[in-house]
């Protein structure tokens, strides 16, 4: 069966990698511990920012990098140094703007980070008699955008709170794809920048294209080249 464009994007992004690595960890009082990684992997500081541990959730209040790692303050309580560490996953979304917008605004719960295919698609097929190694080639927009103030933050704020973190995520899924051999290696990607995300010209953003909260992030331009189920050992 083929399978539809977002569920392929769907699935990939089921298999990201949310969990930290903790090099250390200091429980500074009940409410406040210190984890050192060396990869923060998407995290970011700004109350949207959650992290995950025994049933637990815990905001990152701060993040500094320091000998090589990086040092996350987390507020919280309960932490447990047994239990497994994560970031929440990104939520998925996809469809036309207009469509997605009102989707958005309908959801009650906490949805960031979110990652956004944009549709209309554009995919070729190659003939199953082909010799083609291929099952297809799509053409994609996605999105990987993160919440943000109204207002009160700078430039380089909204890079080192969601724009830097949101291309971490990006390229995690770029890795993704590329340790599957379901798909051809992806060598070349286009990533457009966007603090405060919204339709924009030369001279900056104008107009925000959903209008749930700000937010600020990166847009990936990808062509991603399925590989037919006879080619692909590990789907």
């Amino acid at each position: 069966m083929i399978e539809a464009a977002y569920k392929i994007i769907e699935d990939l992004l089921s298999t990201l990698n949310n969990v930290l690595t903790i090099k250390s960890t200091n429980i500074v009082n009940p409410t406040t511990t210190e984890i050192v990684v060396c990869d923060p992997l998407w995290a970011h500081a700004f109350p949207c920012s959650l992290v995950y541990n025994g049933g637990n959730s815990f905001v990152v209040k701060s993040m500094v990098f320091v000998n090589n790692s990086y040092t996350l303050t987390l507020s919280g309580s309960s932490y447990n140094v047994n239990e497994v560490t994560s970031l929440k996953a990104p939520t998925f979304y996809h469809g036309t703007t207009i469509a997605t917008n009102t989707e958005l605004n309908k959801t009650q719960t906490q949805i960031f980070p979110i990652v956004y295919l944009y549709e209309v698609l554009n995919e070729t097929f190659f003939s199953r008699r082909s010799t083609n190694v291929l099952e297809r080639e799509s053409n994609l927009r996605l999105f990987f955008l993160t919440s943000t103030p109204k207002a009160g933050w700078t430039t380089d704020c909204h890079y080192v709170n969601a724009v830097d973190p949101m291309a971490q995520m990006a390229h995690l899924f770029i890795k993704n794809i590329n340790n599957s051999k379901c798909y051809n290696n992806v060598e070349d990607y286009n990533i457009v920048y966007h603090a405060k995300f919204g339709n924009y010209d030369r001279e900056g953003h104008l107009t925000a294209i959903f209008d749930k909260e700000p937010m600020s992030g990166v847009e990936l331009e990808i062509t991603i080249q399925k590989k037919k189920e006879n080619k692909c050992t590990d789907c």
